[in-house]
């Protein structure tokens, strides 16, 4: 088997099986789980009476094992299963909705993130998911996207502001990035940048 069918195969997701389970049955688990963010292998099963928080340190992955386990990213290595199928149909989107997965994993969206504003002068306005890291900074947002500038090159002074804030806060990798892409610790990391 080639490194890339093997790492093809590592990261496929185990299509669910059966019915919703029995309350105290395993409800899904991850095998072999490896993250980007270069996390341990995690090994792990949520049974259907179970809560669970996922706590550490900004970077640590804790987003991206929610995404994955959300079918919204993939893992680097190992799978996710899920031990329930939907009613017909057989796409696991599907089952993720209707056994209320997605509404246990709490932090995951904001609502704002699936549609376009429209402005109060009826014109649209981007994404949430559109609208870069860097921007925030720049102290912009959704509905003023217009940066500060003027005739004296004060817009080059507040860039370099910009910059100089990132750098402190070590956020310059997420400035390309957009919003969404972002776990709650980064989007407020970007926060405090734009407060200075």
């Amino acid at each position: 088997m080639s490194e890339q069918s093997a790492a093809a195969s590592a990261t496929q997701r185990v299509a669910p099986r059966g019915g919703p389970q029995p309350a105290g049955q395993p409800f899904l688990s991850i095998e072999g789980g490896l993250l980007s963010t270069g996390a341990g292998c995690i090994e792990w099963q949520m049974r259907d009476d179970e809560q669970w928080a996922i706590v550490g340190p900004n970077g640590s992955g804790k987003t991206a094992l929610l995404r994955a386990i959300a079918g919204r990213r993939p893992l680097a290595g190992g799978r996710v299963v899920y031990h329930f199928a939907p009613q017909g149909g057989g796409a696991e989107q599907v089952a993720l909705v209707e056994f209320g997965l997605e509404r246990r994993l709490l932090g995951l969206d904001q609502p704002y993130y699936g549609s376009r504003w429209n402005s109060p002068g009826g014109s649209q306005v981007p994404l949430v998911s559109e609208f870069l890291s860097r921007e925030a900074v720049l102290g912009l947002n959704p509905f003023r996207l217009a940066g500060p500038a003027g005739p004296n090159g004060e817009g080059a002074a507040f860039r370099a502001r910009q910059e100089e804030v990132a750098c402190l806060l070590g956020i310059e990798p997420l400035l390309g990035r957009s919003l969404v892409q972002l776990s709650s610790g980064e989007r407020r990391k970007v926060i405090l940048a734009r407060a200075l």
